[in-house]
Order: C-alpha cells, then structure tokens, then sequence
C-alpha cells in the first residue's frame, strides 16, 4: 500500500513575509526597485492625451514585482494631432530573475502611475507609447513583493522534513491510496454487516463477486481503507 501526493498544497505553514521578520532578513534580498527611464516627445499625430506625463517602471519575477521604480522627466504634449506619441529609451533591465518589465504613466497632469504597459522580457530598452488615458490600466505598486527564491525553497524543504518526523501533513493536500490487493475476506465482511447481498457473495466465495463487492464498498466507504487494510494482509493470505 502506498501513498502518492496527486495535489501538492498551495501553501506553506510559513510565509516568505514571516520567515524574513524572524530571520531579521532586510530588502537587500529582494529585487531592486529600476531606475529611470529617458523619455522625449515622439514624431507624428498619435493618442496620448494632452498635457504633462511622467513614467516610471518595475522589474517583474516568478514571486512578485518591486516597488514603483525612478520617476522620469516629464513630456509634454501640447497638441496630440501634430505630436501624440512619447518615445522611451533607456529603459532599465533587471538582473537574472527578472522575467518582464511593466511600465507606467500619468494621465495628463495626473499625479497616479497608471499601467501602460508590459514588456514579457528583459531585453527591450525602447518603447513607443501612443495610449490615451482612458486605457490606461492598475496603479503602481508601493510595495516589494518580489523576494530570494532560495528562501521559498528552504521553507518547502524545511516543511516536508517536519511532515515526515511527524507522520502527517502540515497543509491540506490532496492524496491518492494504492492498495495492494484487495482487503481480506474477514475484514469486508465486518464492513458488509449492513448488507445482506454482499453478505451472501463472500459467502458464495465467487471471487469476481467479491472482487465487485470491494469495489462497490470503497466506492462507499472511502474512508475505511486504512492501515488497518495492511495489518489483515497476513490473516488473509491464511485464510485462502
């Protein structure tokens, strides 16, 4: 009889937040915030609203994104239908764990940072906006979210070992029992005593019946497969 893991917890007994406070672990272990991004007024009638805007960006990783990062210079657009783009350049790449770039924009003479938009990288220094402000998207976050993945590692570890010293899981998880064979004759028709047709099959001693019996009672009793199954195996291989 063995137990395989079909769904693993989608949590951890600890938060990455809990083990850096005790741990007395600073920012330095997560991304740094991108610095600044150069912006000028693009060529061309475009879609960006008239008016001041400013931009900024954050580094994306698998664990979360930094804070907002250095804000830009900011661009004017005085008429959108002789001179409505904004051209970045300069734009900041992260280090190795950076998987993509999100960059954001004021409204025209707005103070909010508003998604613009999202560079699925971390090779492309340029962009060209042409958005208005009515697409634009979810402010900026204030907060680092993004943490050391070795510190996610070492919890995962670390809470597998506990399971395995203490004979239980610490988080709900989903599980699947492989038997194997199927549980003793004396075990089942303890389980039967509220049946009388399975009573009469295991006493006919058709094994194919019985077979359909044992499948009908886990069906059932899905419960009642447990440890106890392991202990009887021997009973039974005497009984036949």
């Amino acid at each position: 009889m063995s137990y395989v893991v079909y769904a693993a917890p989608a949590t951890e007994p600890v938060s990455v937040a809990e083990v850096l406070q005790h741990c007395r672990i600073d920012a330095s272990n997560q991304e740094p915030a991108p610095g600044v991004i150069t912006v000028a007024l693009g060529a061309g009638a475009g879609n960006v609203d008239n008016g001041a805007h400013r931009y900024l960006c954050t580094f994306v990783t698998a664990d979360g994104e930094t804070q907002a990062g250095d804000i830009s210079a900011a661009v004017t657009v005085a008429d959108k239908t002789v001179n409505g783009k904004a051209s970045l350049s300069a734009i900041p790449i992260g280090g190795s764990l950076v998987t993509a770039r999100k960059i954001y924009r004021t409204a025209a003479a707005g103070t909010a940072y508003l998604l613009l938009a999202t560079l699925a990288d971390n090779t492309t220094t340029t962009y060209t906006d042409n958005t208005a402000d009515s697409s634009l998207g979810a402010e900026a976050p204030s907060t680092n979210t993004t943490v050391d993945p070795e510190l996610r590692l070492l919890i995962a570890a670390m809470s597998r070992k506990a399971e395995s010293i203490l004979k239980r899981y610490l988080i709900t998880q989903t599980v699947d029992l492989y038997l194997d064979r199927f549980p003793p004759w004396e075990y089942c028709y303890r389980r039967c005593n509220r049946s009388q047709l399975l009573r009469t099959l295991i006493r006919l001693g058709l094994s194919k019946l019985y077979h359909l019996a044992c499948i009908w009672l886990m069906q059932q009793h899905p419960g009642a497969y447990n440890a106890s199954v392991q202990r009887n195996m021997a009973s039974s291989a005497r009984a036949e």
